[in-house]
């Protein structure tokens, strides 16, 4: 062998199973592709991270339909130990062999459709070091991507909350959306050190994007979080937006902060996407693995390779939209389609209101029509659907268009409020009470049912108005943070077992903990003497039973 040239440079380069080649292997083995289907393959080798049979059986192992692909060798890898993220993807086993071989045990390979991933795609993996991925943003949307994600890649969570980052160490959920043992279990390095984000090659930015007192868009949060990670930024990196942004935002603005702050240029040395967030804060069916993901990128190689890793954490699988424009539009029009449905069903409330008529038995007896889409009137605020409207309203006037139908829609919802403390007034006055000094609790403060959410709240709207007619206020809530009530707010949260002698009580929010509450429970909150106020903002409770026990009851 040391006088065949050929054979020891197959064996310096690499290349093979030291001499065979993949494509001799691949022309010998197309002649027997009948044959392995439902079958073992015991592939015995000096090195299954470099052999190139064990790259051919990979590639190929659902076009063959093999039932399992076995990888022994009898020497310790070069390169094995800092590859495994690449056999960690697939969740099987290599188990080491005190430095004398180890075997690698494939029995499914998830990430591959038909013949699987090209050719260079599984080079790549087979002999590079996989580059980790970074979560810029642990929120109710960062903090859900970092974990699953750490599940099979080498994740870096990133949020310049200190305070967040040590209640995540300690196994403290604050979002409630992974909870204590996903924490304590999980391998995600949290951090809030900036610095650390350089050794990923693949960063996911989910920072919340707000708007400002007059709904204009408030890009301070994703426009530092760019410039974080356009400082630590490195060549042939990937940077993925999810925050809910205007069409045109991504290329228009975090672009240009990346390149300023890298020194770098976008397409030359690095590549940017864009793949909307559709988690549902509190919601447990329609999870973030069980919801299809719209995926983009700036060309096409770049929305091939963020597909593919998102692809390892969403079983729904990816949606590749045609450019990241399209990407930003579907984002921002699910939420206004959502705010303008809603919108209606609210108006129609107030009509219904005036007109004595019970909106939950109109859209009850309405929806029993095939085509009729049912939604239920309430408050809408959070971080998406009572904020999104205006970021594409916003670049609809910067385009010259002035909105008209998503505008209304946004100005009905965001009246609901004043709408409901108005109500409640007319009843306490009704129930001749004295309005100055009425002591009136809200249940509830987050902005849905059932999740600890208090950004945008649309129940404060409930608290002005009534503080604004002299109404002493007792706000509880199980699920609100008492500090960022606080902090956000200024409002302070009461124990619902001090709360008494009330003359009115508004259940804002239909968390499933306020479901279990009777009248017997109901009536420990009222003062004995007087008409009993209750406004049920979600109909929680039967309406006749509650007129029966003489409430003064009203409900959108």
């Amino acid at each position: 062998m040391a006088n065949n040239a050929d054979l020891h440079a197959a064996g310096i380069a690499k290349k093979d199973e030291f001499y065979t080649q993949y494509e001799d292997i691949q022309n010998e083995l197309n002649h027997y592709e009948n044959h392995f289907k439902g079958k073992t393959v015991l592939c015995n080798c000096d090195d299954p991270f470099e052999s190139n049979f064990c790259k051919f059986f990979l590639r190929n192992f659902n076009y063959l339909g093999l039932k399992r692909l076995i990888c022994t060798s009898y020497n310790t890898s070069s390169v094995a130990w800092r590859q495994m993220t690449i056999w960690d993807y697939l969740g099987e086993q290599v188990t080491a062999g005190n430095g004398h071989g180890y075997v690698m045990d494939i029995k499914s390979v998830p990430m591959a459709n038909g013949r699987g991933v090209s050719d260079e795609d599984i080079d790549e993996l087979l002999k590079s070091k996989k580059e980790k991925l970074s979560i810029i943003g642990l929120g109710y949307v960062g903090i859900v991507l970092a974990i699953e994600f750490a599940k099979k890649l080498d994740t870096i969570g990133f949020d310049i909350n200190k305070n967040k980052i040590e209640k995540y160490l300690n196994g403290i959920d604050p979002t409630n959306e992974v909870g204590t043992d996903e924490l304590k279990n999980s391998k995600l390095k949290f951090t809030n050190d900036p610095t650390l984000i350089k050794d990923a090659k693949f960063h996911i930015i989910a920072v919340p994007t707000p708007i400002n007192t007059d709904c204009t868009p408030n890009l301070t949060p994703i426009i530092s979080a760019s410039e974080i990670v356009g400082k630590y930024l490195t060549p042939n990196s990937i940077v993925v937006y999810e925050s809910t942004v205007y069409p045109g935002l991504t290329e228009e603005i975090c672009i240009p902060i990346l390149e300023k702050m890298s020194g770098l240029t976008c397409g030359k040395d690095f590549k940017v996407g864009y793949s909307p967030e559709r988690i549902n804060p509190g919601d447990k069916v329609h999870t973030l693995q069980k919801t299809v993901k719209i995926v983009s990128g700036m060309d096409s190689e770049t929305l091939d390779i963020i597909a593919k890793v998102y692809e390892l954490i969403i079983e729904a699988g990816v949606y590749k939209a045609e450019s990241i424009k399209v990407a930003e539009a579907a984002k921002v029009i699910e939420n206004s389609q959502r705010d303008i449905n809603i919108a209606f069903i609210n108006e129609l409330s107030l009509i219904f209101d005036k007109l004595d008529i019970d909106t939950s038995f109109v859209l009850k007896a309405a929806s029993t029509k095939w085509n009729f889409i049912t939604f239920y009137p309430g408050l809408v605020g959070g971080h998406c659907i009572g904020v999104d409207p205006y970021y594409l309203t916003y670049k609809a006037k910067l385009a010259g268009y002035n909105s008209q139908v998503i505008l209304s829609g946004r100005n009905i919802n965001d009246s609901m409020g004043k709408y409901i403390a108005e109500k409640t007034i007319k009843l306490l006055i009704q129930a001749g009470t004295q309005i100055k000094n009425a002591n009136v609790a809200i249940l509830g403060i987050t902005f849905k049912e059932n999740c600890p959410d208090i950004r945008n709240s649309k129940i404060i709207d409930i608290i002005k108005e009534l503080k604004e007619f002299g109404v002493n206020v007792l706000i509880s809530d199980p699920l609100a943070n008492s500090e960022e009530v606080l902090q956000q707010y200024n409002l302070t949260l009461t124990d619902i077992n001090e709360i008494s002698n009330l003359d009115a009580l508004i259940i804002a929010v239909s968390h499933d903990f306020y479901k279990l509450f009777s009248f017997d429970s109901l009536n420990k909150f009222f003062n004995p003497s007087i008409t009993p106020v209750l406004i049920d903002v979600k109909g929680l409770f039967e309406k006749d039973k509650a007129k029966n026990l003489n409430y003064l009851y009203w409900r959108l």
